[in-house]
């Protein structure tokens, strides 16, 4: 009478199908994405014959974790204030369970490569799914973290230094390993558009010469007159260091020093003798307009500060001297 063997099998986990050359020594071989059990197993008949059945149960690795499209890249509109933004990377962990998606130390210092924050350096350090850009005093300057279903967050703290375009694009690469050893890459974006520029602003200084006959309390020389106005910064930091004046007033005021072109200020004149005014950028980084008729006349400084509260202020001075 013939007989038949039913071998039913069901896995409510998934198996470690860690890649091996395929040792064949013992009853279970691991043999690329295959584990394979051989089973032996006896039999006997109703007269005590023994009869032998082999059964062999694979069990072949599923699908492997894989990357898709990076659907919503994360985009910073930069601001005075923390800006934070969401992104996502499409991701299948396959048959096997995906703990951690991580980024990569040496491709994430490449992408942050001559970045500057405020004119000032930076550095990068990876720990596993988190990449933090700082400032040289350790300062956080963006962040990034993506969790295992491929989301992530971008977190700004202090702005970036934009290049002529406006915008900084930084892709990071990513990987996420199964339980089996099985690895996925993929990429994501970082868009992060320039903020507004600092504010166009206006001030004046007035002072009132000093009597010579009367030289008064209060009315005498040197006179001096000096102002204070903040110059509103949306975004980015100022560099007091690049106060100039424009072209165009170097241009109108100093002329190009011949004398068809002498300049609109060599028609101002002190007890009748013209003032010889020059540009000088001072030690402090500041600059001033220096007029002199043998001594020093008059000394107009600008200087661009940071104040306590953070903000930044252009101050104006004004000193007016005798010239005797």
């Amino acid at each position: 009478m013939a007989s038949s063997t039913s071998t039913p099998l069901s896995t409510a986990l998934p198996l470690d199908n860690i890649n091996k050359d395929g040792d064949t020594s013992g009853y279970i071989t691991n043999d690329d994405d295959v584990i394979s059990i051989d089973l032996p197993l006896e039999i006997s008949d109703t007269d005590g014959d023994t009869s032998n059945i082999d059964i062999t149960v694979n069990l072949k690795d599923g699908q492997d974790p894989s990357f898709g499209d990076n659907t919503d890249i994360a985009q910073i509109n930069e601001t005075d204030d923390i800006q934070t933004a969401n992104g996502s990377i499409e991701f299948d962990e396959g048959s096997d369970q995906v703990d951690e998606i991580v980024f990569n130390q040496e491709q994430a210092e490449d992408a942050f490569a001559d970045i500057t924050s405020n004119g000032e350096e930076t550095t990068v350090l990876v720990d596993g799914n988190t990449v933090t850009l700082s400032d040289l005093d350790g300062n956080d300057v963006l962040t990034v973290a993506i969790d295992e279903n491929g989301k992530y967050v971008v977190t700004q703290y202090q702005p970036i230094d934009q290049d002529d375009s406006e915008i900084t694009k930084i892709a990071l690469n990513v990987s996420g390993t199964d339980d089996d050893g099985d690895t996925a890459k993929g990429t994501i974006n970082i868009v992060i558009n320039d903020g507004a520029n600092a504010e166009d602003v206006s001030d004046q200084v007035t002072i009132e010469e000093g009597d010579l006959e009367n030289p008064a309390s209060g009315n005498e020389y040197p006179v001096h007159g000096e102002s204070s106005k903040l110059i509103p910064t949306p975004s980015d930091d100022l560099d007091p260091s690049t106060l100039q004046l424009t072209d165009e007033a170097k241009a109108t005021l100093f002329g190009d020093g011949t004398d068809q072109n002498p300049g609109e200020l060599s028609e101002i004149t002190s007890g009748g003798q013209p003032v010889d005014f020059v540009s000088v950028e001072n030690p402090d980084g500041s600059f001033s307009i220096v007029g002199t008729v043998d001594v020093e006349a008059i000394t107009i400084s600008f200087e661009v500060v940071q104040g306590e509260d953070g903000e930044f202020y252009i101050n104006t001075t004004v000193d007016r001297f005798t010239t005797g």
